[in-house]
């Protein structure tokens, strides 16, 4: 039976929100059988560099949705700070290309069904808590944007615990801010300046806005919690890692996930059964030192450990080196290491060997457009149609996981983009999420990667990752500008065609491919007398000549062969196909069809003349410089045959 899988539209995953949902989702996915395909640019939408997240956005236009089941859409993440243009083009997206149930998280998204996170009795405990625990009377309220649904539903869970208690709900104790720590900073300036009487609490609707009036209060004498008690909302790492920890509280959105993965069951196997969505985390209140109850030393401890840089880790603990965090990374100088490789294929296993700082992961997959390399070539819009790819991981050591990993850039790995992964689609033991994600430098596509994971570890795509993409988009960019300079080492400047230099690494190039069964055949033109009209008409004639010769050789080669400048008049054409005993005798025949009709439509007071010999023999190692040789000499064979009948 085919496995159902359900597409996840997000941005910066990992930021704490996403990761929250996705962990909803993945939790759910897994006790249904379901695969989760999470499509992302790892940066928020907002991100100021433009040009840098035209190149992440792309990764929406990859999305074949007859490959899914059903959409989930993360109208938070793709419309924070009020960027609309993200939304709408998800909206266009899903109009014209998507026939799926759609369910969309915490926010409206044009009129698909919505599963919201329960924000309200959120805010009607931590009021709660202010008012029976601390006793608090004068109590201010911090929202984000007004009339932003959000800031709505966090004022409305403040207001209704006040009047279920039959306090007043005074509108002069309430203020809108921007979620952000400048708004926390703004109020605590009004309080220092003396604007405002200080208030026995302040509850924020963000830990950012907390963080900011907290310290600026302390900043200016003002004690937490002695003077002014402040609590926080969403269990930022921030909130943690703050000189006042914050007391804040951690929001149910993993149920949120998993109650939209539910709404998608509802539609696609309507007669199973819906489990009912559970926490996976640590919901609900937290206290902090912002607000003097007694922490949670647990909590904190391991906040603290998911927060940590690890300067000297232990290389001989095998756990501990399968959850790689950033001091890992910067230690392991991958950027340094790829951008001084010296080949694409050297690059491309350096790559190969740096995935051990993404485990723990199941399958890694890099996907590059065939002519990523060429530097001319730019893709800012969609995806070619046809990908390969370069490099697929297997974590492991022992030789049944080396034998399924590749890394090469060999159109034997190609695949239609329709697909987006050839093993999406195929039988696994269990499920797996799956995260689609750029790869791109500024706004010029490369490619994609794919991380494959399972649905319940606990480490899900983070900053490591994040940055070890950025090194990877970094070196294919270098590979890129190296081989410009390349094309300008190996073209020959006059015709474009390859020079010796370019030949041989064409030949080297082969040597890992080439097949022993298939013929090699090489032809060999030289202009005649080419010295004598330099000589005596001039360059610019001796050039028309070499241009004129030229075409005629680029249009005996097949598109399977090279045209080569060997010197100054001496060109090759070079193939390995499965030629049969007749092609030398035809090209050179087409080649001296093509000679006759320039000698009669050239006007010149000089003959332009070329001979051409041929050689073919079946593939070996060295053979083609052998080939060169005969060609050679079966024009000689051929000027003293002529020579002779004179």
């Amino acid at each position: 039976m085919k496995r159902k899988r359900i597409g996840f539209i997000t941005a910066n995953p990992e930021g704490i929100y996403a990761r929250r949902i996705m962990r909803g989702i993945f939790a759910q996915c897994h006790q249904y059988g379901y695969d989760a395909v999470v499509f992302s640019p790892l940066v928020q939408v907002m991100h100021y560099f433009k040009e840098y997240l035209h190149g992440e956005l792309n990764i929406y236009q990859l999305i074949q949705f007859d490959l899914l089941d059903g959409i989930i859409v993360d109208t938070n993440m793709i419309s924070e700070d009020h960027v609309t243009d993200v939304k709408e083009q998800i909206i266009k997206l899903l109009a014209e290309q998507c026939k799926l149930p759609v369910v969309t998280v915490d926010l409206p998204l044009a009129d698909y069904p919505i599963v919201k996170t329960d924000d309200v009795s959120a805010f009607s405990k931590i009021t709660a808590h202010v008012i029976d625990k601390h006793h608090c009377r004068n109590i201010w309220f911090l929202t984000g944007f007004y009339g932003h649904e959000v800031s709505e539903k966090r004022l409305q869970g403040f207001t209704e615990e006040l009047e279920r208690r039959e306090m007043k709900v005074d509108q002069n104790r309430i203020f809108y801010g921007d979620f952000w720590y400048t708004s926390g900073e703004t109020l605590a300036e009004r309080i220092i300046s003396g604007d405002l009487e200080k208030p026995d609490a302040v509850i924020c609707a963000s830990d950012h806005m907390a963080i900011g009036l907290v310290n600026r209060l302390v900043k200016h004498g003002i004690r937490v919690p002695e003077d002014i008690i402040v609590t926080g909302f969403d269990a930022t790492t921030e909130s943690i890692l703050n000189e006042i920890n914050m007391a804040t509280y951690e929001p149910e959105t993993d149920i949120t996930g998993a109650e939209a993965v539910n709404q998608i069951r509802k539609v696609i196997e309507p007669d199973a059964e819906c489990i009912p969505a559970e926490h996976i985390s640590n919901s609900g209140y937290i206290c902090g030192e912002s607000c003097g109850c007694k922490q949670s030393r647990q909590y904190f401890k391991q906040r603290f450990r998911d927060a940590m840089v690890h300067s000297y880790p232990n290389y001989n603990d095998t756990e501990a080196m399968q959850q790689m965090d950033f001091g890992q990374f910067n230690r392991s100088f991958m950027t340094e290491s790829l951008t001084g490789t010296k080949s694409v294929s050297d690059m491309l296993y350096g790559i190969l060997y740096h995935t051990y700082l993404l485990q723990p992961f199941r399958n890694f997959y890099l996907c590059l457009r065939e002519n990523w390399l060429d530097s001319e070539s730019v893709c800012k819009d969609g995806y070619p149609d046809t990908m390969r790819t370069v490099i697929h991981a297997v974590p492991g050591t022992n030789d049944s996981e080396r034998m399924m990993q590749h890394c090469g850039d060999s159109p034997l790995y190609n695949f239609p983009t329709a697909q987006m992964l050839p093993e999406l689609t195929e039988e696994r033991p269990e499920p797996s999420v799956f995260y689609f994600t750029p790869v791109h430098f500024q706004d010029n596509t490369f490619g994609y990667a794919v991380l494959e994971c399972s649905l319940i570890q606990e480490n899900q795509i983070n900053l490591v990752y994040h940055n070890w993409l950025r090194s990877v988009n970094l070196a294919l960019e270098m590979k890129r500008s190296q081989n410009k300079l390349v094309e300008f080492a190996e073209r020959d400047a006059l015709t474009g065609m390859l020079n010796r230099l370019g030949m041989q690494h064409w030949i080297n190039d082969q040597q890992p491919y080439a097949d022993p069964k298939k013929q090699v055949l090489v032809s060999i033109v030289d202009i005649d007398k080419l010295k004598d009209i330099n000589d005596h008409h001039g360059h610019s004639e001796g050039d028309f000549t070499v241009h004129a010769i030229a075409s005629l050789v680029q249009n005996i080669t097949l598109p399977n062969e090279i045209c080569v400048r060997l010197g100054g008049d001496a060109f090759a054409v070079i193939g390995i196909d499965d030629y049969d005993e007749d092609a030398g005798a035809e090209k050179k025949a087409a080649f001296e069809k093509s000679l006759a009709t320039l000698r009669k439509n050239t006007k010149k007071p000089y003959p332009i003349s070329a001979s051409i010999g041929c050689a073919a023999e079946g593939y070996s190692h060295g053979i083609i410089t052998e080939l060169l040789k005969r060609a050679e000499q079966n024009i000689q064979q051929d000027h003293a045959s002529a020579a002779k009948k004179k």
